[in-house]
């Protein structure tokens, strides 16, 4: 019976680290993705910011508020 057990988890081991291979590929094509887009998510942070420095530019509050 134990050597069944163990022919059994040495034959699913190879399928495993696969997945595992699989899984860690998928994610460094999501990262490759988001890095090849930085100029866009840094074009789209700039833009946010510009808008929230106009909120605050409005002439009738003071620098204190």
């Amino acid at each position: 019976m134990f050597k069944l057990l163990c022919l059994f988890f040495f034959c699913l081991t190879p399928f495993i680290a696969y997945s595992q291979g699989n899984e860690l590929n998928s994610i460094f094509l999501e990262l490759d993705r988001t890095m090849a887009n930085q100029n866009q998510y840094i074009q789209k942070k700039e833009q946010k910011i510009a808008e929230l420095q106009s909120m605050f530019d409005v002439a009738q509050l003071s620098p204190e508020q």
